[in-house]
């Protein structure tokens, strides 16, 4: 029986499994990613650890994040992608509901640790490829769609938080909501199919979409080498800028205008998600990932040039535009330039070593401001590294890998 896009043999499914993948989305990044800067600022600047501390820990959980990620395809491959996303959110709500009541740095580490296989189970590669299972034809369309929930997150969940915070303080306050948030995934995925029918009565195309075979066992090639190297760098850069950008704009334009543009960022963020799913299946991947690029560095240098409230926020909204895009587009990119059974461990090698690479933003960020004393440097680097990431892409393109 084929699967042909939103249509299945339930016509409610392929919509449910979008929905229900939009909600991890929201549920992952809200919790496991947005919430890292509450957690450092309740906990870090005005709790009982010190900054440092909460910064090495978040360090070493998008990198713990990323080795998870194989372990997580593992055990997927023997227990289904549903009941591992399920793992995961126990995981993730579990740890975060904890972190406040821990009082030594090694089980402040173990609760970081714990929340890192959550991630790796619920976010990026998880949700692409629980769609992998139900969309070939228009699977950019459908991670798109599902994907934009990590925008929604950041305006949804974050301030859910910091009012619980202040209504029931700071450790009921963060683990009540990674609680409430992580019972109504629960549900969602328990009600959700696991997956369209047997595989093996699926189509060619779509039996390799299904597919969850070991990324470690994947050789190597030049095309795998040159879209790690463009997304590792382009996330490099726009991890850490989104990781100082409150330090960073608040000397320019003052506290309150610094939030607007964080909240303008996540609101373009959201914008450029849904534009691009309106294209996504129509358009060359490759010239789609250079123009989100050239948004981000034309809004860098937009933010280098001028110190005006309103260049700040023309800038954070062109940044803002590509910053959702580059989690759907590694996706796209797979399912046009690799054969349909290598989708899934080659979607899972991108995340894992992007997800490496992008850990030590926030760091190199955080130390090119205490070294320098000022935000220029920041963003002159993720220039730098944006442009790097472009021309990558475009050479891929020329020497014929996509």
């Amino acid at each position: 029986m084929s699967i042909h896009e939103f249509r299945t043999r339930r016509p409610i499914t392929g919509a449910q499994v979008v929905a229900t993948s939009f909600a991890m989305a929201v549920f992952s990044w809200g919790i496991g990613f947005y919430g890292l800067s509450v957690y450092g600022q309740f906990l870090g600047a005005q709790g009982r650890w010190s900054v440092g501390m909460m910064s090495a820990a978040t360090t070493g959980y998008f990198i713990a994040g990323s080795l998870f990620i194989g372990v997580a395809d593992r055990l997927a491959r023997r227990f289904g992608r549903r009941m591992v996303a399920m793992l995961g959110v126990v995981a993730l709500a579990g740890g975060v509901s904890t972190m406040a009541l821990v009082t030594h740095p090694v089980l402040l580490l173990a609760v970081f640790l714990l929340m890192a296989f959550g991630w790796s189970a619920t976010s990026g590669t998880a949700i692409t490829q629980i769609v992998g299972l139900w969309f070939e034809q228009r699977r950019g369309l459908a991670t798109s769609l599902a994907l934009t929930g990590a925008s929604v997150a950041g305006f949804s969940v974050v301030p859910v938080m910091v009012w619980q915070i202040g209504q029931h303080g700071v450790a009921q306050g963060i683990a009540s909501t990674a609680l409430v948030a992580g019972a109504v995934m629960l549900l969602l995925l328990w009600s959700m199919t696991d997956r369209p029918h047997d595989t093996a009565a699926l189509p060619v195309g779509q039996r390799g979409a299904a597919t969850t075979a070991s990324f470690s066992r994947l050789p190597w090639s030049a095309r795998q080498l040159q879209i790690v190297a463009v997304f590792a760098v382009v996330m490099m850069a726009q991890v850490g800028f989104l990781a100082q950008q409150l330090p960073l704009l608040t000397p320019r334009v003052g506290a309150d205008q610094a939030a607007l543009a964080v909240a303008v960022t996540t609101a373009s963020a959201l914008i450029g998600r849904l534009l691009l799913g309106l294209i996504i299946d129509r358009l060359s991947h490759r010239l789609l990932t250079v123009l989100c690029i050239g948004s981000q560095i034309v809004g860098g240098a937009v933010l280098l040039a001028t110190t005006a409230v309103w260049g700040v926020l023309l800038g954070c909204a062109l940044i803002g535009l590509a910053v959702g895009n580059m989690i759907t587009l590694p996706s796209v990119f797979v399912q046009r330039e690799f054969a349909a059974e290598q989708f899934g461990p080659v979607v899972s090698r991108i995340w894992s070593m992007s997800q490496f690479f992008y850990a030590f933003g926030p760091l190199g960020a955080g130390l090119l401001m205490q070294h320098t004393g000022s935000g220029d440097a920041v963003l002159v680097a993720c220039l730098v590294l944006q442009t790097l990431a472009a021309l990558l892409c475009l050479s891929g393109r020329r020497s014929g890998l996509g």
